[in-house]
């Protein structure tokens, strides 16, 4: 549970002015989310520090990322764990997906519009 609170503490010093919905889907994920043990495979669950391949279906394509805290985000291929990307694979396992509504705001489901959601392909720590 480290990087829970850790999580959940990171939520909560957050600026009035950071992306307060995606702050907001983080701390629902978190609260209802099972967490994994220590032994729990690393390639079964997308957690802090996994590299990943999603699919995000906003583009199409798949992206290769490492899910990381925001101080640790400067490069490429990391993504924040305070992102809508980073935030919405948290959790996943391999073939999941999950969809969230992005800066549009725009819940779509069903026969309505789409919203981004992401779909993760692979989990691998290296």
């Amino acid at each position: 549970p480290v990087d829970r609170d850790k999580l959940l503490a990171l939520i909560h010093d957050l600026p009035a002015s950071a992306q307060p919905r995606t702050a907001e889907f983080l701390r629902e994920e978190i609260e209802r989310a099972d967490v994994a043990k220590a032994d729990v495979s690393p390639s079964s669950v997308v957690r802090m520090g996994s590299n990943v391949e999603f699919i995000d279906h906003e583009d199409g394509r798949i992206h290769r990322a490492k899910l990381v805290f925001p101080d640790e985000a400067r490069g490429t291929r990391l993504v924040s764990i305070l992102s809508s990307v980073g935030s919405a694979l948290i959790g996943l396992g391999p073939g999941q997906s999950k969809c969230m509504v992005t800066r549009s705001h725009r819940p779509r489901m069903g026969g309505h519009e789409m919203t981004r959601s992401f779909k993760a392909a692979r989990t691998a720590i290296t």
